[in-house]
């Protein structure tokens, strides 16, 4: 736990003693006399980033995985497709709730980034999660193709949805059962779809095989998922030697936002797991 929160201030540009004093509320005060308010960018938060927002098309499409060479060529555009993709990007621009930040094409606007919030409550609480999104040329008629990005370099599943490999399983996309892409689904039903029925509170009961399996099962399972969280979709974004050009501003804002509330989950799940550890003990003992 130490190492995580030393990792986070250091990533925000702040030290402990900084993070101790506005978690204490004593910010201010004649002992906190140290912290320097001009160095406070904790406090001093900056506005909020806009929630969607256009980027360059070549800066963006160096940063998608992808897409291929329809991502790399210009699609023949049919009238369809696009008033449906304006349609979508107008009801991202008025809809969108708090949590997702979405980033497309300023020509392109069939190729996204999308980062996610994990909610309150969920072994994936104030964790950035990232995706790619791309509209081939059968869009609307078929739903578009996914990528999570979050993965650790490709080692962690977050979620039993979440593969490691990137892949993203949910009905939506043709990639799970359940209600299937139709004429009347949006981008904005796929986005809160992913924040509210994946990144949700007992993922391990995803998998429909698991209904039923002890609860132990879920909250261990839970265990190992605020762990990646904290180290790849908190820790991560911060230890980052080069900082995203398209993120930045959000990862700064919300964890600046975010900071004693992380800092308060963090010293709680540390004290679960060491209390679970004692139990273990005792139970053999």
């Amino acid at each position: 736990m130490c190492r995580f929160i030393t990792t986070f201030a250091n990533g925000l540009g702040y030290t402990g003693r900084h993070l101790v004093h506005l978690k204490e509320g004593t910010y201010g005060a004649p002992h906190s006399a140290e912290v320097d308010p001009g160095q406070d960018k904790l406090v001093a938060t900056s506005p909020a980033p806009k929630q969607l927002m256009g980027i360059e098309d070549n800066v963006l499409s160096s940063l998608m995985h992808i897409g291929g060479t329809d991502l790399a060529e210009s699609i023949p555009e049919s009238p369809q497709r696009m008033r449906r993709l304006m349609h979508d990007i107008t009801m991202l621009g008025t809809s969108l709730p708090e949590g997702i930040w979405v980033r497309h094409g300023l020509g392109r606007i069939d190729m996204m980034k999308i980062l996610i919030a994990g909610p309150v409550g969920t072994p994936y609480e104030y964790g950035l999660f990232e995706f790619d999104l791309f509209c081939t040329a059968s869009y609307p008629t078929k739903p578009p193709v996914m990528e999570f990005r979050t993965t650790g370099n490709g080692e962690v599943a977050f979620n039993p949805n979440l593969y490691a490999d990137g892949k993203v399983c949910l009905s939506l996309l043709g990639t799970w059962t359940g209600e299937s892409w139709g004429p009347a689904s949006t981008l904005l039903q796929l986005f809160v779809s992913i924040q509210a029925m994946i990144l949700c509170e007992q993922p391990y009961y995803n998998e429909p095989t698991r209904k039923g399996v002890s609860k132990r099962r879920s909250d261990e399972y839970n265990e190992a998922v605020r762990n990646w969280t904290a180290q790849f979709a908190i820790a991560g974004w911060l230890g980052r030697p080069n900082p995203s050009p398209i993120w930045q501003d959000v990862v700064d804002y919300h964890f600046k936002k975010h900071a004693v509330d992380i800092i308060n989950i963090s010293e709680h799940w540390w004290y679960s797991e060491k209390e679970e550890a004692l139990r273990l003990v005792k139970a053999k003992a």
